[in-house]
């Protein structure tokens, strides 16, 4: 992240990290690197094959990475990494990008929590506390969870776990600001979006990827390009959900830039200095968005609740992110020519037992497919265990 002179955000940096298995004839991993555009869009960073996951490839796959980014980052603290736990991984990024901060996958914890409770409640209760924005908050929700489950509260705060740290994974112990970002979903549907690749030589895999590159960026650049508004239009969503919720919202005192904001349905009070881009519940410091008590205190004064969004969600912002683009490759390639005279031969491959897996392990908390009751249509049952009326 890189802050202005006048305390304002000017560029921020969330990259995310991930692998998957290939299953072509040779097998391997694909490693995988990107990041949000401002409009929240994917836009790919780096790909890469190797033999396997482990220390040693994460390590060649990320000092790659480092290597890229040095004509672009003057500080690595301005860059933040988000992931699940993969093989490796951990150390690698600790010996790679020691000064950048690293945030595990909410959905990574929620899997894991699921070996100790799977109750669906805790499930939501963890999400509601990686995405408290202020230590009062989350401390409350953890005495929540504590008065309701002993055991999930000390899987939480286990201190024998480093990587269970608060500061990987909720919001308000964050070193640094996330945008709202609690998982490495974005990652995951670069997976998705090349799954037909995957079991492609690998000639054609990188190729076959490089082209849907190209295709992605032409699709987002006539986007930025023809955007009516000033600003992204996720952004306007968020801002026009949030203004929906200052009804339950009461001013109390106005002194120049400085607000104080009573919340009706918590009786909490809030404290808005508009000067400072601040606001005591921290929202507006993790998101870079104005929260709801900012938006409040702008509409009860008539000031444009514009002038305080962020330059990183502007249009000219998302044009700018999709200036460069990926030169073309001529043919016939070089590394194919190689390839057929035989100074590159193929990867050694080590086969496993049985019949070649197509399709990735499910995870804990991942389910083929829903259960649902045939007599009430619910959920999480069936119909010789329903005590519901039948429905209509």
């Amino acid at each position: 992240m890189k802050i202005t002179e006048n305390n304002r955000c000017e560029r921020i940096f969330i990259c995310f990290i991930d692998a998957t298995f290939l299953s072509s004839k040779y097998r391997g991993i694909l490693f995988i690197a990107c990041a949000h555009d401002p409009n929240y869009q994917l836009y790919p960073i780096a790909y890469a094959v190797a033999e396997s996951e482990n220390t040693d490839s994460w390590n060649w796959f990320l000092n790659g990475l480092r290597i890229s980014f040095e004509r672009f980052f003057d500080a690595w603290n301005t860059i933040s990494f988000i992931s699940d736990k993969q093989k490796g991984l951990i150390n690698a990024m600790r010996a790679i990008f020691p000064e950048s901060p690293h945030f595990f996958c909410i959905q990574h914890f929620k899997a894991n929590l699921k070996l100790v409770c799977r109750s669906k409640h805790f499930q939501r209760s963890l999400d509601s506390l990686a995405r408290c924005y202020n230590e009062t908050d989350a401390n409350n929700c953890l005495e929540m969870i504590k008065a309701e489950n002993v055991d999930v509260y000390n899987w939480l705060v286990g201190v024998n776990d480093e990587n269970r740290i608060f500061s990987h994974w909720i919001t308000a112990y964050s070193p640094c600001p996330r945008l709202d970002i609690n998982t490495s979903n974005l990652a995951e549907s670069f997976n998705n979006w090349i799954k037909n690749l995957r079991d492609k030589p690998i000639t054609t895999l990188l190729d076959g990827i490089r082209a849907k590159i190209i295709t992605l960026q032409d699709k987002n650049r006539q986007l930025a390009e023809n955007l009516e508004t000033n600003f992204c239009p996720k952004m306007l969503k968020t801002i026009a959900r949030i203004t929906k919720e200052i009804h339950q919202l009461e001013m109390l005192r106005i002194v120049g830039h400085l607000f104080e904001i009573l919340d009706r349905q918590t009786n909490r009070t809030y404290v808005v200095r508009l000067n400072k881009n601040y606001c005591l519940c921290l929202k507006w410091y993790h998101t870079f968005l104005p929260c709801v008590h900012a938006c409040y205190a702008c509409n009860c004064c008539n000031i444009r609740i514009e002038h305080y969004y962020p330059a990183i969600f502007s249009k000219e912002a998302l044009k700018s992110v999709y200036e460069p683009h990926l030169e073309p490759i001529p043919v016939p390639y070089n590394i194919q020519s190689a390839l057929v005279r035989g100074d590159i031969g193929v990867p050694d491959v080590r086969r496993k037992a049985g019949r070649p897996k197509k399709n990735r392990t499910m995870a804990n908390d991942q389910s083929s497919r829903d259960l649902r009751c045939s007599n009430c249509n619910g959920l999480e049952h069936n119909r010789r265990s329903c005590t519901n009326q039948p429905r209509e």
